[in-house]
């Protein structure tokens, strides 16, 4: 449940529910605590769930709260993670006069009736539970006249009949994004339904088996149609060659099988437009090069390919693409040619690309024509200089990510840093930083940053040190993962997000440090790199954490039964998330932690 409009309820942090329900203890009738929830609820914003996954006590709260939470509530969301029951719970809905965005999780077909007489919902997300096909899949939808966003994802993957569309029709006037997963298997006998919601802007079905005919007749009966996304069958991509970007096309996401590199070329995106195409190996090659020839005017591309990781061989053709603001080609290796004409693509916003081992400076330094660029993900190669590196950098003051992979010297190349005032989002990934103070000096002049993560690089404990010392600089910074020797922790206090993992210095008492300084915090991650480190002394620790919302446990095998009780001292958890943590995948767990935890929605636990 989201802010709705009185000042009194701004909206509802993700620890809300906790305190709530102290609250109620205390006090039989709402307005006499109006006073008191306002202090509690000022400048957050969060979702209050509702259904299977919280206690029952939180039910009874919202009986009694519900009057005065309802009228305000323009957003709610709805978590029932037991579809397979005769039908999952829903909140008294008529309850909500506000009502213009509903997310469902998890719920049973049957009880969607009891949407019918939402009128003035706008947006609507679910995921739900087909026990069978059913013809009336949809008929629920026909009463939903306002309704512009339509996202139905199958818990399940049954596929429901295409005749169900024709209860879409009555929403046409307003509908502008369908998405269906897994939920139905377009063919040509369906197109003409869905080729009647002229006013769609976005079409994403996952399961299409549609005729190239077909197909051509969808794009000419969308013409507003700026989003499209159809994943095509094995058989299909065969025969299926996707001609469009659509009328005014704005993006064209082409999802083939192994079968599909008979998916592209696309022949009509217009200028300004976009594509990602999922393809094989091959044709990801042949298609990158040929971009510039074929698409001009392009506006964003994006190629994600099948494999591992290949060095481009084709002719690129990059300097053609004048309008081109984005292009993200991960795992394709740029020989020096082509990295050499992104330089001329002087209209890039985004841009990120992995260079071979054969680019060197002075192709590098092309780039110092990108002044526009605002998003740069880089992987390098180790002889591209510093001195280089640093250049381009200063070249792009408006940059406001910057990430950086396998690339060597001091923290001289970032040595721009101070110069980039917009940059918010810093991060190193398997670089060779052989000189901690320059790194230090140079992180002291990002103050905008709001998120640091270095990972892999150099003398980690050295460079990890000189991240630390350079943090009381970074007044933002909300969001920090590193490998931290446990001897530092001293200005951690802003800090919302920690990813902390054992075999770097971490122990219990380090981890202790942090969260008694740390107050802040809202989301941690724990990762268990040595493999019986982390145990209950870990948990233990983020005991100070009482605004934490969400903890995520990876590969903690050492964790056992009695981590279980510090866990349930984490009163504001919304969501807990354990991998390979087979000492808490069990029902006792699982039931301690929900009958103690009032806000956990989302519980997560594998062994």
């Amino acid at each position: 449940m989201e802010h709705a409009g009185a000042a009194e309820w701004d909206s509802l942090p993700a620890g809300v529910l906790e305190h709530i329900v102290r609250l109620h203890s205390l006090v039989q009738s709402l307005p006499d605590a109006k006073t008191r929830l306002r202090s509690v609820c000022r400048g957050w914003h969060a979702s209050l769930p509702l259904g299977h996954a919280v206690p029952a006590h939180i039910w009874r709260w919202e009986e009694q709260m519900a009057a005065a939470l309802a009228p305000q509530a323009r957003a709610v969301t709805v978590l029932a993670p037991l579809p397979h029951a005769a039908a999952s719970p829903l909140p008294q809905l008529a309850r909500f006069p506000r009502l213009g965005r509903l997310t469902l999780r998890h719920i049973h077909v049957a009880a969607l009736p009891a949407l019918s007489g939402l009128t003035g919902l706008r947006q609507l997300d679910a995921i739900v539970y087909f026990p069978a096909a059913d013809e009336g899949w949809l008929d629920w939808a026909t009463g939903l006249t306002s309704l512009q966003r339509l996202h139905l994802t199958a818990a399940l993957l049954r596929l429901q009949p295409e005749d169900g569309l024709q209860c879409l029709l009555p929403l046409r006037r307003h509908l502008r994004s369908l998405r269906l997963d897994g939920c139905m298997l377009l063919t040509d006998e369906g197109v003409p339904l869905l080729a009647q919601l002229s006013g769609l802007t976005r079409l994403e079905v996952t399961c299409c088996q549609a005729s190239q005919q077909g197909v051509d007749a969808l794009a000419a009966a969308l013409p507003r149609l700026a989003h499209a996304e159809l994943r095509l069958q094995d058989g299909v991509a065969e025969h299926v060659v996707m001609r469009y970007c659509w009328v005014n096309c704005g993006h064209f996401n082409s999802h083939p099988s192994q079968a599909g590199d008979r998916l592209v070329p696309l022949t009509a995106i217009g200028a300004g437009g976009g594509l990602t195409a999922h393809v094989s190996r091959a044709k990801a090659n042949s298609l990158v090069a040929a971009a510039g020839q074929q698409w001009p005017g392009l506006g964003r591309l994006a190629v994600r390919h099948m494999g591992c990781a290949f060095l481009l061989t084709a002719e690129p053709s990059f300097q053609l693409m004048q309008r081109l603001t984005s292009l993200s080609l991960p795992r394709i290796q740029l020989p020096p040619d082509a990295a050499r004409q992104l330089g001329a693509c002087t209209a890039l916003r985004e841009l990120e690309v992995e260079l071979n081992f054969t680019v060197r400076d002075e192709v590098l330094l092309e780039w110092r024509a990108l002044a526009h660029m605002r998003c740069l993900r880089l992987a390098g190669n180790f002889y591209i200089s510093e001195q280089a590196m640093a250049a381009v950098l200063a070249a792009m003051p408006g940059l406001q990510e910057l990430r950086l992979e396998q690339m060597q010297g001091s923290g001289a190349m970032l040595g721009p840093l101070g110069e980039l005032p917009a940059l918010r989002t810093l991060e190193l990934a398997s670089c060779h930083l052989n000189d901690a103070q320059a790194l230090h000096a140079a992180l002291r002049g990002a103050t905008g940053l709001a998120a640091l993560r270095v990972q892999s690089c150099g003398i980690q404990s050295e460079v990890c040190e000189a991240v630390v010392a350079a943090l009381p600089s970074l007044p933002h910074l909300r969001e920090l993962q590193l490998a931290l020797r446990r001897a530092r922790y001293r200005p951690y206090r802003g800090l919302r997000s920690l990813h902390a993992s054992s075999g770097m210095g971490w122990d219990g008492d380090a981890l202790a440090a942090v969260a008694a300084a740390a107050t802040s915090l809202r989301a941690v991650t724990l990762t268990d790199n040595v493999g019986n480190a982390v145990d209950a002394e870990w948990v233990a620790a983020l005991a100070p954490l009482q605004r934490l919302s969400h903890l995520q446990l990876n590969s903690c095998r050492a964790l056992r039964d009695e981590a279980v009780p510090p866990l349930c001292l984490l009163s504001s958890l919304t969501g807990l998330h354990g991998f390979r943590c087979p000492g808490l995948a069990n029902e006792e767990a699982r039931r301690q932690l929900r009958a103690s935890l009032p806000c956990l929605a989302d519980l997560s636990l594998h062994e």
